[in-house]
């Protein structure tokens, strides 16, 4: 199912907002979902490699996929992750096969991009189905995920 709307700047800030929003205990759910992706591992050690492959060295880079997706659920995730798209990497030549020419392809940009199309996903339905179960269930407030914001129909909660 595609929803329309996720890949925009505003989509990241409306998430990230949501995020930063989430009690202890659903971020630590939604840590469990999104270390399922196949693809987290990837592109955290892409992340690696294009710093090792550029001389640069951070010490606060998480040293695991675990303790990145921690990171960004504690600080945000970065605009270049939820996007699936580096600002900065380096090429390399892809070798002729077929009736496909060599041409210059970008290092470290496929693991990343897949990642984020999982991210998106997983956080959307994440955030949509908690606000769906609070406003079925009429619990939770409006600024604490009720999108109806009424819980047991009295209008002075």
């Amino acid at each position: 199912m595609k929803i329309a709307g996720l890949k925009n700047q505003s989509a990241w800030f409306r998430y990230n907002k949501a995020i930063r929003e989430l009690p202890t205990g659903d971020k630590a759910r939604l840590k469990t979902i999104i270390l399922a992706s196949d693809f987290v591992d990837l592109a955290h050690n892409d992340i690696l490699a294009l710093a090792a492959e550029v001389g640069v060295t951070s010490p606060d880079f998480p040293s695991s996929a675990t303790a990145w997706v921690e990171a960004m659920l504690s600080s945000g995730i970065p605009l270049q992750v939820w996007m699936g798209r580096l600002s900065f990497t380096t090429y390399a030549i892809v070798e002729a096969h077929g009736d496909v020419e060599a041409y210059w392809g970008g290092n470290y940009q496929n693991n990343i991009r897949y990642f984020a199309k999982d991210l998106r996903r997983m956080v959307m339905l994440f955030i949509k189905g908690i606000r769906a179960i609070n406003d079925l269930t009429n619990t939770q407030t409006l600024t604490s995920g009720n999108p109806g914001g009424l819980p047991d129909g009295n209008p002075e909660s």
